[in-house]
């Protein structure tokens, strides 16, 4: 797995900016062939609608957010739509003239959105209208969070800003320093009782007081080691993911990690790496990881319960938990779907040629897909067939 990763750097589509940052891919390892699968699970079209452009060359991290019984979406041009769940009608769209690189996030009335020229873009969820607009200390490609009248952003230069929900206004910024070279992408930060947590790309997870940014607890995950820039990077840019007082991080190098959120403490460390992210049920941590390869580990101690290297290089999406369903799509637009008890393949879908890249969202049996040319696909899922 080391030598997949320094080789997955080495080759990899590099995009530098002022930040000196590089989109991570995995074109370094062959792609296993894939091998016919029969459908033991059905999806059935409901709708589709294309959202513009999608996230296009420049590599945003954009996603679906869902607003009472609308889909917030965005495109890498600088377009938001609100689309209806039920029948994915267009309800409003707004032209924002500048590259979107993470978001949307919709909570309460308000949908945000990062834009390239480092700023935060509060739209009405109703109408599409801008509330307010607010400068960051740099562009961003983590989803923001929002919690109790706060927006937190992870900025790209290694910062967490709290800003009000109102208006827009600074209440406080934490920094540290950032690495040289860094992936373009961040984690997007965690709410835990009176704290925000927070994994950055220098390896460390920070917890900071929601009220002031005072920092409560402070763990270095990874540590950077090597003489390059590039044998240094320790990113942590996967989402953690908390489950009671745990939360599960992991780094593209490693490790997966759990972590009591009350302290900072380490409970346990598992040689995993990954860029995807994590998803959770009451026994297991499910992890697209960075070689493709989609696994499980035991919540209480790490120790791995199964592998599923069949998806080999294909550039995973983070594994999206259905009933007793993992649902991982591809970079060449496939959906795949595995048994949570040992990983066996259940089925595949063909579903967009341009590839998924973005969450899936799966709200009662219809999951959503959004793929990277911009299209968003609903689909009624039934196990068991």
């Amino acid at each position: 797995m080391r030598n997949y990763l320094q080789a997955c750097l080495l080759t990899s589509l590099i995009a530098l900016t002022a930040c000196n940052t590089i989109e991570h891919r995995s074109e370094a390892i062959a792609k296993v062939p894939l091998s016919p699968v029969q459908n033991k699970i059905s999806a059935q079209l409901l709708w589709k609608n294309n959202t513009g452009k999608g996230i296009g060359r420049f590599g945003s991290r954009l996603n679906l957010s869902l607003s009472h019984n609308n889909f917030i979406a965005a495109d890498n041009q600088g377009q938001v739509y609100a689309i209806n769940q039920k029948n994915g009608a267009v309800v409003w769209r707004t032209a924002l003239k500048q590259v979107i690189t993470a978001g949307p996030l919709a909570y309460g009335h308000l949908a945000y959105v990062g834009l390239h020229n480092a700023k935060l873009t509060a739209l009405n969820t109703s109408t599409g209208v801008q509330a307010w607009q607010a400068p960051l200390t740099s562009e961003m490609f983590a989803t923001p969070m929002s919690h109790e009248g706060t927006v937190y952003v992870h900025t790209l230069d290694g910062g967490l800003t709290a800003l009000s929900e109102q208006d827009g206004r600074q209440l406080w910024r934490y920094s540290l320093n950032t690495p040289t070279l860094l992936l373009r992408s961040g984690s997007r930060p965690v709410i835990y009782k009176d704290h925000v947590i927070t994994a950055f790309a220098n390896g460390k997870v920070v917890a900071m007081q929601r009220m002031d940014g005072t920092v409560a607890w402070e763990q270095e995950l990874a540590k950077p080691k090597g003489r390059s820039d590039i044998q240094r990077m320790v990113d942590l840019s996967a989402d953690p993911i908390l489950a009671g007082d745990m939360l599960y991080v992991v780094g593209f190098k490693g490790p997966l990690a759990a972590i009591d959120a009350q302290d900072g403490n380490i409970q346990w460390k598992a040689n995993v790496q990954s860029v995807a992210g994590l998803e959770v049920d009451a026994k297991n941590i499910y992890v697209s990881d960075a070689a493709g390869v989609v696994q499980a580990v035991k919540r209480d101690n790490g120790e791995n319960v199964w592998q599923q290297p069949a998806l080999t290089g294909r550039r995973l999406t983070k594994p999206l938990l259905y009933k007793n369903i993992i649902f991982v799509g591809d970079e060449e637009g496939y959906l795949h779907g595995l048994a949570a008890s040992d990983g066996h393949l259940l089925a595949r879908f063909k579903i967009d040629g341009s590839g998924l890249e973005a969450p899936l969202f799966m709200q009662q049996d219809i999951l959503y897909i959004s793929a990277n040319n911009g299209n968003i696909y609903a689909y009624q899922i039934q196990s068991g067939k």
